[in-house]
């Protein structure tokens, strides 16, 4: 649950006359069954939903440290008996003149728990039917809230609603109680002339502020405050010939242009997760700088963006991919599906208002049609068309013609071995990062001295600590990736530094001519 809550209803459990003492209580992913743990999952029994590079193995950066613990504000939120919970906004269509837009917000006034579990694992169809079974009166009560709706646009008002809204009678609803959510408030909204929002290189992302105030008796309860882009997104088959059944639409437009996508993939940019508002602002306005329309968030990171990165990106531009919770995982039929549902759909709340949102995927690298990961699939691909039916939805990559290519040839081959590849999505040659980075964390024995061969079987024993900094280190793939630093150092003599700096030199040059080449 580390990226989804828990969120739980604490008052019948303070102490309101003195002090509280919150205890949280933290296990790893192996907690208990640390030797002979199944990094991959692979027989299923592993109940903790964590994706591959927190998990960690030997084939990846770091070995066998595992990440867990806090890793983000803890908060207490104290409410109003009548409060709103869950606003959200979607650019219906838009036209020469004219947007329309689809608002929806959630009122609670106490009477039921908001804090249940979603949709229910165990309540399937058929027994939802029986919700109606006693009638639904649509019975309201004499109490009513005022909902206050305001949005500007360049200083100036462009839209205002004040509408009454009597609360729901929960008790004679005639509702059966086990399927009670909360009270909807939904508003047509209507934006005449409006600005739209673009993403890098296609126009300006402009941004509408908008207000959503609660009043009851009239004063102010609750408000939410939130910035909204009238802005399409859609995708289509691209121009290439199909070749297989399982070929899905990568052709994206954008308020009704398509456009040759510039995009990337995102890792974390912190092992830790430790990371400030200004290490996300220079890192993201570096993509800008550098063209790139699209970021896939890479759930082999584990890690859904946070608010900060999504707030910036919506200024910026910057269209996000968001990964969801599997990845690299061969069996998931014992994860708690309960919690897995629940993760998916805070997440969803939490970032569905972001405009740079527009594409939403299972996980990295797993096989979503095997028995074995078709429930999971499941739970993530229903709550995503229920609480963000607006969002492009992709059950995994690679996949239905998304591919991750990893060959390490000569990047002019992309346009004729790729040519009719709907969509690249991951893709790129082994290197080593800045020898600034490195030396921070390889021991200073094995920074003073030449390297040995990388694939040979010294250089394990050699330079451990080295090793244990590689990311996915596999002997097959360094050949390839020394071949062209030789191009640049002497490896007979190099350095780590040597290497560092040759390895950048060549990665360099090979996305110029891959990128080029694909144009």
């Amino acid at each position: 649950g580390m990226f989804g809550g828990p969120c739980c209803d604490i008052s019948e459990a303070l102490n309101f006359d003195g002090d509280n003492e919150i205890v949280v209580e933290i296990k790893a992913c192996n907690y208990g069954k640390k030797q002979g743990y199944d990094f991959w999952n692979k027989q299923g029994k592993n109940s903790a939903i964590v994706p591959w590079n927190i998990v960690r193995d030997s084939s990846t950066s770091n070995g066998h440290f595992i990440v867990f613990g806090i890793w983000n504000d803890i908060r207490i939120e104290l409410v109003a008996k009548h409060h709103i919970s869950r606003p959200y906004m979607v650019t219906e269509r838009i036209t020469d003149d004219e947007a329309k837009i689809q608002f929806e917000v959630e009122i609670s006034d106490g009477s039921v728990k908001e804090l249940k579990r979603f949709f229910g694992i165990e309540n399937g169809l058929y027994d939802y039917t029986r919700a109606y079974d006693s009638g639904n009166t649509g019975a309201v009560r004499e109490e009513a809230v005022d909902i206050e709706i305001i949005i500007n646009g360049e200083n100036k008002r462009v839209f205002y609603s004040k509408e009454k809204v009597s609360l729901t009678d929960f008790a004679s609803l005639g509702m059966d109680d086990r399927f009670w959510e909360l009270q909807f408030y939904k508003k047509e909204i209507t934006i005449s002339n409006p600005k739209l929002w673009y993403p890098n290189g296609m126009g300006d992302p402009f941004l509408y502020d908008v207000t959503v105030n609660l009043l009851f008796d009239n004063k102010l309860m609750d408000t939410h405050s939130f910035k909204h882009g009238i802005r399409s997104f859609t995708a289509s088959y691209t121009k290439g010939n199909k070749y297989r059944t399982r070929w899905d639409k990568y052709l994206f437009s954008v308020n009704g242009k398509e456009t040759f996508l510039k995009g990337m993939n995102w890792t974390p940019i912190d092992f830790l997760f430790d990371i400030t508002p200004d290490r996300y602002e220079w890192c993201l306005n570096l993509v800008k700088n550098a063209g790139i329309q699209l970021l896939r968030i890479w759930n082999g990171g584990g890690m859904p963006e946070t608010d900060t990165f999504y707030e910036i990106c919506d200024r910026l531009g910057i269209m996000v991919w968001q990964d969801l919770f599997v990845a690299n995982c061969g069996d998931t039929s014992n994860y708690p599906h309960d919690v897995l549902e629940c993760q998916t759909a805070y997440n969803l709340y939490r970032i569905r208002n972001h405009t740079s949102l527009v594409i939403l995927c299972g996980g990295n690298e797993f096989n979503p049609y095997t028995v074995e990961n078709a429930a999971s699939m499941f739970v993530m691909q229903r709550t995503v068309e229920t609480l963000a039916p607006d969002r492009v939805y992709y059950y995994t990559t690679a996949d239905q013609g998304s591919a991750h290519i990893y060959i390490d040839m000569e990047p002019v081959w992309y346009r004729h071995r790729y040519k009719q590849l709907p969509f690249l999505a991951e893709s790129g040659m082994h290197s080593f990062p800045s020898f600034k980075t490195m030396k921070k964390f390889v021991d200073k024995s094995e920074i003073d001295e030449s390297v040995c061969d990388l694939a040979s079987p010294t250089f394990r024993t050699d330079f451990p600590s080295l090793l244990n900094h590689m990311s996915e280190y596999h002997p097959e793939r360094i050949p390839r990736m020394m071949a062209r630093n030789s191009q640049v150092v002497d490896l007979t003599v190099a350095s780590l530094e040597d290497i560092c700096e040759a390895s950048q030199v060549q990665v360099y040059e090979f996305y110029q001519l891959m990128i080029q080449s694909m144009q």
